[in-house]
């Protein structure tokens, strides 16, 4: 008998996708595998469609619980999973017909512990043919991750593929001992580091056999709210096992992705909630301990931190007109240029923080 693949669906108000999603993992050409459906308490027909589904397959299997969020979802399909292998797959997207087979296969003939795939955007009433995807599988790339390297993924060329959960079959094993942090949103990246951190292989294929919905009401795509700060909060976390195992050098990465993305949720929350005052001090106060941790740094980062560091509008300012310059696809390098487009007194606090 061919190995159990446990697919694990956390279920919330999704019932325009769901059908769909469903779908696309019952008709799997892999055939054995449990549908796993945690409906988080979802208050449209969600529960209603699982039901029917599950009703003409006797490989769906239903638990509901209380909302709770994603990672408690997942957590509850993990502790009732029955399959040697762990699959996630969310509500709204979709999966190749193909998607199972590929990653199983690859994870055995590589003898891997995590089997990856590339993965596709899609966007809402976009169509996308599946079996024209399948005809690429002939021109399959594959790449091999040991040790280490495994985890320098997080900030290569597969970044995006490696920050998520869903495009990957797992081993059982990885996840002993090992839950979602409940409570918290981005709970991927609260995670993702110890996932590979388990494995000693992992292999990745380029076919994009996972399909990414992308929708306005998601919580990717609402306005910004204080949840989102869960983002930097995990990178903190990811900072500290780093440090914990004396990986310097993902230390200083992922502290660098944290510099460059504190600033940005400053000025959301200054934006949306001006009056969380105690949240932009804590912000900023983070920010100033935390870049005492960069050094031998280049003169341009150098700068970049500490403008935010003593006056974020002015790093504001500076980096708006950077993005310009870069837009305009003006030569940096030309300070006649540069000199024209900064105003005097910007100019003339670049020229102060440059003997910083």
């Amino acid at each position: 008998m061919e190995d159990l693949i446990s697919v694990i669906v956390p279920v919330y108000n999704s019932e325009k996708y769901l059908p769909k999603c469903i779908e696309s993992i019952l008709n799997q050409s892999y055939p054995h595998f449990e549908l796993i459906l945690i409906d988080d308490g979802s208050l449209d027909g969600s529960l209603h469609i699982c039901q029917k589904y599950a009703e003409k397959d006797q490989r769906i299997r239903i638990f509901y619980q209380e909302n709770r969020g994603p990672s408690a979802a997942m957590n509850k399909g993990l502790d009732m999973a029955e399959g040697n292998y762990i699959a996630f797959v969310d509500c709204d997207d979709y999966v190749n017909h193909q998607l199972y087979e590929i990653l199983y296969k690859n994870l055995h003939h590589y003898k891997a512990d995590i089997s990856v795939s590339s993965f596709q955007y899609v966007y809402e009433e976009e169509e996308i043919n599946d079996h024209l995807a399948a005809k690429r599988i002939g021109n399959e790339h594959i790449e091999i991750y040991e040790e280490r390297e495994i985890l320098e993924t997080l900030y290569g060329d597969l970044h995006v593929e490696n920050i998520v959960v869903w495009n990957k079959l797992y081993k059982r094993e990885i996840f002993n001992g090992l839950r979602f942090k409940t409570g918290k949103w981005h709970e991927d990246e609260f995670i993702v580091h110890r996932i590979l951190d388990r494995a000693s292989k992992v292999v990745y294929s380029n076919l994009p056999l996972y399909f990414y919905m992308q929708r306005k009401s998601s919580f990717m795509g609402k306005k910004f709210n204080l949840t989102r700060l869960d983002f930097l909060e995990a990178l903190e976390e990811r900072m500290l096992f780093f440090q914990e195992r004396g990986f310097q050098r993902l230390y200083n990465q992922t502290l660098d992705d944290y510099l460059n993305m504190l600033p940005k949720h400053y000025f959301l929350v200054r934006k949306f909630f001006p009056k969380e005052v105690w949240i932009l001090q804590g912000l900023q106060e983070k920010y100033r301990r935390l870049s005492e941790h960069l050094h031998d740094l280049p003169m341009n980062v150098k700068i970049k931190y500490s403008l935010f560091k003593y006056n974020p509008l002015l790093y504001k300012v500076c980096m708006n007109t950077w993005q310009r310059m870069k837009t305009q696809k003006i030569g940096v390098g030309n300070k006649s240029t540069n000199t024209m487009l900064i105003s005097p007194f910007l100019f003339s606090e670049l020229n102060m923080f440059l003997v910083l």
